[in-house]
């Protein structure tokens, strides 16, 4: 079995390649006049992307209410984020820009937060 230090650091690597490729794509639609409502600069999604994506990861991390050790607990708790982002997106006048910039964000916060636990500090949460 793989352990959780080596899934973090593995996590930290994808969302890295994520996150580039990502960027590279709102770069080359900006320069071949992409749609202008789906590549515009949303903070409002970047920053609502990022805190979902670290409160899930946390939420995983920390086995809140057996978040990570129970399967069916660990699909609601995604489900709960899928919601949440469509809550906030519909929320919005521009759902395009929020949603790009909701999965733009997400990515960021999965990097900034297995930087920080999983490569520079221990995860949190009971070690098994």
């Amino acid at each position: 079995m793989v352990s959780r230090r080596t899934s973090a650091v593995v996590e930290l690597v994808v969302a890295l390649v994520g996150l580039l490729f990502q960027l590279r794509i709102w770069q080359y639609l900006r320069e071949h006049g992409g749609r202008d409502d789906s590549i515009s600069l949303s903070l409002y999604g970047l920053s609502m992307g990022a805190i979902g994506q670290i409160a899930q990861y946390w939420l995983k991390d920390n086995d809140y209410h057996q978040i990570r050790s129970n399967r069916r607990r660990e699909f609601v708790a995604s489900f709960c984020f899928i919601v949440w982002e469509r809550v906030l997106r519909r929320r919005t006048s521009n759902p395009r820009a929020v949603r790009y910039n909701f999965g733009v964000g997400r990515t960021a916060g999965a990097v900034l937060y297995r930087l920080w636990y999983g490569l520079l500090h221990p995860l949190p949460g009971p070690n098994e």
